[in-house]
């Protein structure tokens, strides 16, 4: 069985070599379904969830904690009429400050507010 070339260039060599009559409409074909395959591909992808807008430039940073520790942050944000994003940016300033950087973490418009 001989496969389906992809190129023209593939389609002329495959052609000559399988001793069969060349088609130039199926060579161009393929090149064609080639191309809108690939641009496809870059298509974004559609999701069932599309990310908000509000997140566009930032990246997610997840940690694994015990129980114990999460119920603790938990407690804290309520404590401090927080929420677990807002307390989050605390404790990275907090780390950037005792490494003496600068203090960037914070909510960007909508982020986290």
């Amino acid at each position: 069985m001989l496969k389906r070339p992809v190129g023209l260039a593939e389609a002329v060599n495959d052609e000559v070599s399988a001793k069969r009559p060349f088609s130039l409409a199926e060579a161009v074909n393929d090149e064609v379904s080639a191309k809108s395959a690939a641009s496809v591909a870059r298509a974004p992808k559609l999701t069932k969830h599309p990310r908000p807008t509000t997140r566009e430039g930032a990246r997610g940073v997840t940690v694994w904690v015990d129980k114990e520790v999460f119920r603790a942050l938990k407690r804290l944000a309520a404590d401090e009429d927080k929420n677990m994003q807002q307390i989050m940016f605390d404790a990275i300033n907090a780390l950037f400050r005792s490494h003496k950087m600068a203090r960037i973490a914070g909510p960007k418009e909508g982020i986290g507010g």
